[in-house]
């Protein structure tokens, strides 16, 4: 049986850490942008590393080794099949751009939601599973891959925006008062000036902070 983590229980451990880890640097609150590399390797004791990620898929922008599965990146004017130790998370260089920050806090943030997953959830991760060697229909394993997606995107979620990150956001850019919308996305110009300056503090997207604030009901 699976065991499912809700968006709830991530916040509350993912709140747990971070005050955690910052209590380390003798802060007591937790910032408004996290150090989500910062925590990543000293917190998790991970490495990250980027490089110029070429599997066949295309879309691979963010990779968590387990020291079993090799990947493929370009190094050297050729590409090769690469091994790395186990708690390696490899970024594609491409998100190293200035404009893709958002993109790469959160493909941080996914990949360590992996690694705790595999502490938070009492079942191995999928593809723990499928290297021991269990039989499982191709559904299976889909809605498996699935759940683990999930909860590294909660997880992620949950450390990229804490609730006192984004509610000491929205004190400092609108006195903690919730911003009005009309309808489920139109917002007038003031408040949409307001979430720009709130987005880029916290540093994730537009739409990330979005839905974040709906979760808080903050709009």
């Amino acid at each position: 049986m699976t065991a499912y983590i809700s968006q709830k229980e991530a916040d509350e451990l993912c709140s747990g850490m971070l005050c955690d880890y910052y209590a380390k640097w003798k802060q007591t609150d937790i910032p408004v942008c996290i150090d989500i590399e910062g925590f990543i390797t000293e917190y998790l004791g991970a490495t990250v590393t980027f490089e110029n990620i070429r599997e066949d898929e295309g879309d691979v922008l963010a990779f968590t080794a387990d020291g079993i599965h090799s990947l493929r990146v370009y190094r050297n004017g050729k590409t090769e099949s690469i091994l790395f130790p186990k708690k390696t998370i490899v970024v594609d260089q491409f998100l190293l751009r200035p404009e893709e920050s958002a993109r790469r806090r959160f493909a941080l943030a996914h990949e360590a939601g992996h690694l705790l997953d595999e502490h938070i959830s009492p079942q191995p991760a999928f593809q723990r599973e499928y290297v021991l060697g269990s039989q499982y229909s191709f559904k299976e394993l889909q809605s498996r891959m699935n759940i683990a997606e999930s909860h590294a995107d909660r997880i992620g979620v949950g450390l990229l925006l804490p609730r006192s990150s984004v509610e000491n956001a929205l004190k400092k850019y609108n006195a903690g008062r919730r911003l009005p919308i009309y309808g489920t996305h139109v917002f007038a110009r003031r408040e949409k000036v307001i979430l720009g300056k709130m987005k880029n503090a916290l540093g994730v997207s537009y739409t990330m902070l979005l839905n974040r604030l709906r979760h808080f009901d903050m709009l």
